[in-house]
Parts: structure tokens; C-alpha cells; sequence
């Protein structure tokens, strides 16, 4: 940051502040995430930087959408064959919502989930 670049750091679904929605939470999800916040909120390609699962995320979108993705740098990465579900921490809808969580209303916005 201090040599002027523009850092971003996204809280992934179910990591986090954010809640667990009812959504099968793997690295393709996540990488659709990402690549909806670079279109939406950057507006640009950028540098992907991942550390263990975030690098998989970093890969994934580099992958699925090659057009967001100027590089990636990874370290360590995890094995790229873990598609498996990540176990629920907490319930959908969190603390203090008796209603379930719902995606937002401006598709493709994967990163934010709001509560009705």
C-alpha cells in the first residue's frame, strides 16, 4: 500500500464477519464471489493474492474468469482437487434473524448477503 497500490481484502461466504448462507460453500462459489467484487467494485483486472485457501480461491478465479485476473501469487496452496463443502460453523440468517438469508438484489452480487 505504501508504493500506491490499491489493496483489497473481500470476506468470503462464511468466512469471517459474514454469515453461512445456505449455499454449498467451495472454491468455485468463492472464486464467482471474487470475480463479481473485481467487476462490481474494482473495475479492472487485478493481481490475485491468496495465502493456503485463499491462493485456491486466487487460482479458481483465474480460471473461471480469466478476463478479471491480471496475476496470481499463492503460497502455500492447498490441493486443487478439495471441492468438498465446507462444514456449517453457525446457522443461516446469524445472530439476532429469524428470517433466512437471501442473496442481494443486484445479481451478480455473490459477496453480499443481507438479511430481509
Amino acid at each position: 500500500m505504501a508504493a500506491g497500490w490499491c489493496v483489497y481484502a473481500i470476506d468470503l461466504i462464511g468466512f469471517g464477519a459474514s454469515d453461512q448462507p445456505g449455499l454449498r460453500l467451495d472454491n468455485r462459489l468463492w472464486a464467482r464471489q471474487c470475480a463479481a467484487f473485481l467487476a462490481q467494485v474494482v473495475g479492472r483486472p487485478a493481481v490475485l493474492v491468496g495465502n493456503s485457501l485463499g491462493g485456491l480461491v486466487a487460482v479458481t478465479t483465474a480460471v473461471l474468469a480469466p478476463v478479471w485476473v491480471r496475476a496470481v501469487a499463492v503460497a502455500p496452496l492447498p490441493d486443487p482437487t478439495l471441492l468438498m463443502p465446507i462444514p456449517r460453523r453457525r446457522p443461516p440468517g446469524g445472530a439476532g434473524c429469524g428470517v433466512p438469508w437471501r442473496s442481494c438484489s443486484a445479481p451478480p452480487c455473490l459477496w453480499s448477503c443481507c438479511c430481509p
